[in-house]
Parts: structure tokens; C-alpha cells; sequence
């Protein structure tokens, strides 16, 4: 599977070598030149510098040819738009924004025309499951 990533937070870094781990191929997109120099030698994506909503650099990406396009920089809002322009412009399969407002989640999940993802949520949701009933 070709999976393009926007952004080289930790949690964009974390999936993108767990994508690698199993086999897929990874295109990573920042508009930071310092945030490449994070990644070792042999991380084995293809890194793209620029902003992820330009669609030329989505298009330097493989946008286009993807099968899958996750935004995950630190900003809810550049999440959500480069996560329609892959689904609108480039008619992605699937195309997901990490998102940190669990109500951004909500709100974009009905819509239905990008899935979202609330990594706090989910945590806080996991270890409340963990817990005794009360």
C-alpha cells in the first residue's frame, strides 16, 4: 500500500515506521527542513519537502497514486484541510486527519468525507476502560 504522510510529528514518525515495519511504502511531506534530520539514515521513506495543503507537493508526494493519505502535524486545522484537498482534489481512497479537539472529530466523522482520528480520546477512553466501575 502507498501511504502518504503530512507532518513529522511524533505520531506521524510513529506511523510512518510502523507503515514501513510492514512493508508498505511511505512518502513523508513537512515544510520543516530540520524535521528530516530526525529520521536515521535508513528510514526508508521519501521525504517531501513543502506544505502539505499545496497540491503540487501532495502531488510530489504521490498523492495521487495513493491509497491512503494521513495528516498528522500539530494543527487541527491544516489536518482537516489537507485532508479533504487529498479526498476532493485527488480522490483518494481513504484520507485521515489527526485531530487533537475530540469535537473537530465528531463534527468531520458525520460529514463522512474524511475519517478523523483523536489519539487524546482514544487514550483517555483506553484508560477509562481500565478502571473498576463505579
Amino acid at each position: 500500500m502507498k501511504i502518504v504522510i503530512l507532518g513529522l510529528s511524533r505520531f506521524g514518525m510513529q506511523f510512518a515506521a510502523l507503515a514501513l515495519a510492514s512493508g508498505h511504502q511511505v512518502a513523508l511531506i513537512d515544510r520543516n527542513p530540520a524535521a528530516f534530520n530526525k529520521l536515521p539514515d535508513s528510514f526508508g521513506a521519501t521525504p517531501v519537502l513543502g506544505s502539505g495543503i499545496d497540491e503540487d507537493v501532495m502531488r510530489k508526494a504521490g498523492v495521487d497514486r495513493a491509497d491512503l493519505f494521513v495528516a498528522a502535524t500539530d494543527s487541527d486545522n491544516t489536518n482537516l484541510m489537507a485532508a479533504q484537498v487529498a479526498k476532493v482534489v485527488f480522490n483518494i481512497k481513504r484520507s485521515i486527519a489527526r485531530v487533537h479537539d475530540q469535537n473537530n472529530a465528531d463534527t468531520f466523522n458525520a460529514l463522512g468525507m474524511i475519517e478523523t482520528i483523536c489519539p487524546t480520546y482514544s487514550a483517555a477512553r483506553a484508560l477509562e476502560q481500565t478502571l473498576p466501575k463505579g
